[in-house]
C-alpha cells in the first residue's frame, strides 16, 4: 500500500478518534447540526453486489469500453455528525477484461468522505426513509501483481427499512493507473453500481 494512502488512513483514524467526544443531547432528538456523535454512535456495516464498467484509454480521446464486470463489496462506516461521515470498503472485481484477450482480477480498498445532503440542506430527521449521500473517494487498487492509487466520487442512496436495516444503491466513478491491468502507462476509468444492505448500530 502506498505511503500516501497510509498517511490518509492514519489521518482519518485520528479524526474518528476525535469524535469520541460524548453527545450530550437526547438520543431521540438529533436535530442539532453541530452535535458530535459519541464513539459508539453512527456506525454501519454492510455489503452488496454490483457491476463495474471500465474504460481504457479514455484520456487519449479513443476510449475502449468493457461492459458488465461483477463486483462484491463489503463496507464499514461511521457518521461523525449527522451531516458528515466516512466509510472504508473492500471491493472485489472478478474476471475484468483487459486490453487484448486475457482477463484479470483486481481488489480495491476505497475510502469515502460522505455528506448527508438531505440532513445538511433540509435538516431531515435522523430516521428519514431516504438518505442521499454524495461522497469523495480515495482508494488503492491491486491487480496484475501491481498496485495503484485512485480517486473519484460517488452517490450513496439509502432507504431505511426499519430501526436498524437499510437498503442502498451506490454509484461510484473512479480513475486509477492502467498498470493494474498489466499495462504500465496511462489511466483506467471505472464506474460501479452496487446494490445491497447495511445495518446501523446506534
Amino acid at each position: 500500500m502506498s505511503k500516501k494512502f497510509i498517511a490518509l488512513f492514519l489521518a482519518v483514524s485520528a479524526m474518528m478518534a476525535f469524535t469520541a467526544i460524548p453527545a450530550f443531547a437526547d438520543d431521540d432528538d438529533k436535530t442539532d447540526t453541530s452535535e458530535l456523535y459519541s464513539l459508539s454512535e453512527g456506525w454501519f456495516l454492510g455489503g452488496g453486489l454490483g457491476f463495474n464498467v471500465a474504460a481504457d484509454g479514455f484520456l487519449s480521446g479513443k476510449p475502449v469500453l468493457f461492459p458488465g464486470i461483477p463486483t462484491l463489496e463489503l463496507q464499514v462506516g461511521k457518521w461523525f455528525v449527522p451531516e458528515i461521515g466516512a466509510r472504508v470498503s473492500l471491493q472485489g472485481i472478478w474476471g475484468a477484461p483487459m486490453p487484448g484477450t486475457t482477463r484479470y482480477n483486481a481488489w480495491a480498498v476505497p475510502f469515502d468522505i460522505m455528506i448527508n445532503a438531505g440532513r445538511l440542506l433540509l435538516n431531515t430527521r435522523k430516521d428519514a426513509f431516504y438518505t442521499m449521500a454524495p461522497y469523495f473517494s480515495f482508494a488503492e487498487y491491486f491487480g496484475s501483481g501491481a498496485k495503484s492509487p485512485a480517486f473519484g466520487f460517488g452517490l450513496m442512496n439509502s432507504f431505511r427499512l426499519n430501526g436498524g436495516w437499510a437498503a442502498f444503491v451506490d454509484l461510484r466513478a473512479m480513475v486509477t493507473g492502467q498498470k493494474i491491468t498489466g499495462v504500465n502507462a496511462g489511466m483506467y476509468g471505472m464506474g460501479t453500481a452496487t446494490a445491497g444492505a447495511h445495518y446501523n448500530f446506534g
